[in-house]
C-alpha cells in the first residue's frame, strides 16, 4: 500500500509510462487501419461508446455508437470494413497529455487528449 505521496507520486509515473506504451500501440493498429486487431485491445466485457463532441458539450448522452462486449465489437469492425459505404481512408491518432490519476487497488485511472485525423484516400 502506498503511503507516502512521494511514493504515491512516483507509482503513478511509472504506470503513466505503461498507459503511454499502451495507447502507442492502440494508435499504431488504428492508423494501420487493423480493425481486428484494434479489437483486441479490449476485455469481453468491455462496454465502447462514442458520443459526438457537441451532444457530449450539451450532457446529451445520446452515442453514435455502441457495443457491448468484445463479440459486438468485433462484429461492428466487421460490418465498418465491408459495407458497401466504405470508403479508403487514411487514419492518423495523436495521444498526447497521458496522465496517471489515481491508483485503485489494481485499477489505475488515467486521462489523455485523443485526436484523430481521417483522410479519405479520394
Amino acid at each position: 500500500m502506498l503511503t507516502d505521496i512521494g511514493d504515491k507520486s512516483k507509482a503513478l509515473r511509472e504506470h503513466r509510462l505503461d498507459i503511454e506504451e499502451f495507447n502507442y500501440a492502440y494508435a499504431e493498429t488504428l492508423d494501420a487501419m487493423d480493425v481486428d486487431g484494434w479489437v483486441e485491445y479490449f476485455t469481453d466485457d468491455a462496454f465502447y461508446h462514442v458520443i459526438a463532441r457537441d451532444n457530449a458539450e450539451s450532457g446529451l448522452p445520446l452515442g453514435l455508437i455502441y457495443c457491448e462486449g468484445k463479440a459486438m465489437m468485433k462484429d461492428r469492425a466487421y460490418a465498418l470494413l465491408n459495407t458497401e459505404m466504405f470508403a479508403p481512408r487514411y487514419l492518423h491518432l495523436s495521444i498526447s497529455n497521458t496522465r496517471a490519476l489515481e491508483i485503485r487497488g489494481e485499477e489505475i485511472l488515467a486521462s489523455a487528449n485523443y485526436t484523430l485525423v481521417e483522410t479519405r484516400v479520394e
